[in-house]
């Protein structure tokens, strides 16, 4: 269907195209007799005794019921404004004049971007790396080596980097360091 969409807003679908598009009607019936994902899994639990036989059941049940009647609460919803920016944010007020307009220094040196970047695109040598995530590491390393094409995600991970390059533990930071990457690149962090 996503396929569909997507060509559709391309532009126009000629039939053959959206013939080749579709699975065949045979294919099509052999899809729609073979179990799910869920069916497969809830049997497997039962087989090997997780759980019986009735439960699986009564989880998609209990689910689908919580779902309807939270649906059904929504209608009648008001939100209270402790939800919003009432409650904890109370007493706090916006900047003003020169403080709203002061201008804080956030920037790090070149060198210490290069250094995170070099951990970030540099596997742990005791790691046996899948041969596209090879590729994508060297691209990666390629992006800070030149300074293009530098997105989102990988400035959000140069940011990490330089907090924790600084000293500044960040909880949960320092766990996906401590928990994922190598003592090599910790160096780096």
């Amino acid at each position: 269907m996503w396929l569909l969409i997507c060509s559709a807003i391309e532009g126009m679908v000629t039939t053959k195209e959206m013939n080749q598009l579709l699975p065949s009607p045979l294919c099509t019936k052999k899809i729609a007799k073979h179990p799910t994902t869920r069916q497969i899994y809830a049997d497997r639990l039962i087989k090997e005794g997780v759980c019986d036989s009735n439960m699986p059941d009564n989880m998609v049940k209990a689910f689908h019921s919580e779902m309807e009647d939270e649906f059904k609460s929504s209608a009648t919803y008001k939100p209270d404004r402790a939800d919003w920016l009432e409650g904890k944010w109370e007493g706090l007020v916006q900047s003003t004049g020169e403080e709203e307009t002061k201008e804080f220094k956030t920037g790090v040196p070149m060198e210490d971007l290069l250094e995170v970047g070099r951990a970030l695109s540099t596997p742990p040598k005791q790691f046996n790396v899948n041969r596209k995530i090879i590729r994508q590491l060297k691209n990666k390393a390629k992006m800070f080596e030149t300074g293009n094409n530098i997105d989102w995600s990988t400035g959000e991970a140069l940011a990490f980097g330089t907090i924790l390059q600084e000293g500044i533990q960040y909880g949960y930071l320092v766990r996906i360091v401590e928990g994922v990457l190598s003592p090599n690149a910790i160096r780096y962090w």
